[in-house]
């Protein structure tokens, strides 16, 4: 719907009405605290992350696409295309 030019009208009310509420302080944000570093320590030993599991693989995969890539929220996430990754080795392999 983004790009479609059927809702260019719409699209572009949205976004000056998006830019009305900001101004007048109605599109505060209330962020979340960050992930601390014990609580990552513990999702990482409790084995939900095991990488011979294929379903405990994708767990980890997805969580850290989000804790690395989107930082501004899930919002992000749809975004992101298979072109935006690339699968390497490095020194350590």
């Amino acid at each position: 719907m983004i790009n479609d030019l059927a809702f260019n009208e719409a699209n572009k009310v949205f976004g000056a009405k998006f830019v009305e509420l900001k101004q007048q302080g109605l599109a505060k944000v209330e962020h979340k605290q960050p992930i601390c570093q014990q609580d990552l320590q513990k999702l990482y030993k409790c084995g939900i992350f095991d990488i011979s599991n294929p379903v405990t693989l994708q767990n980890k995969i997805f969580f850290e696409v989000m804790l690395y890539f989107c930082h501004s929220g899930r919002q992000n996430l749809r975004l992101l295309k298979k072109t935006d990754f690339s699968v390497m080795t490095d020194a350590k392999d």
